[in-house]
């Protein structure tokens, strides 16, 4: 548990037709040691395939500390086929 200042950012954007961009990223400075912040990002690419199918291509950045105090960035890669119905 950490108390501190946050700023988030989100953004969407439609690049084509079938094609979308979101963006939300999290950037928490503690009270404590302003210096010691922690930072989590997250782009998510959707494209389109058919009416109810698509494809969702997540890449996530986030700061960690190892083992010798040593700050540093990872990622996490996924990727997702969805079939998305709304039931009316």
């Amino acid at each position: 548990y950490s108390e501190g200042i946050e700023a988030s950012l989100v953004g969407d954007l439609q690049i084509m037709n079938n094609l979308n961009y979101s963006l939300t990223a999290d950037v928490l400075f503690p009270f404590d040691d302003l210096e010691n912040y922690s930072m989590d990002m997250e782009n998510i690419f959707n494209l389109k395939l058919l009416k109810y199918i698509s494809l969702d291509y997540r890449i996530k950045f986030f700061s960690r500390e190892s083992e010798g105090k040593l700050d540093y960035i990872a990622n996490q890669q996924t990727l997702f086929l969805r079939f998305t119905y709304i039931l009316r």
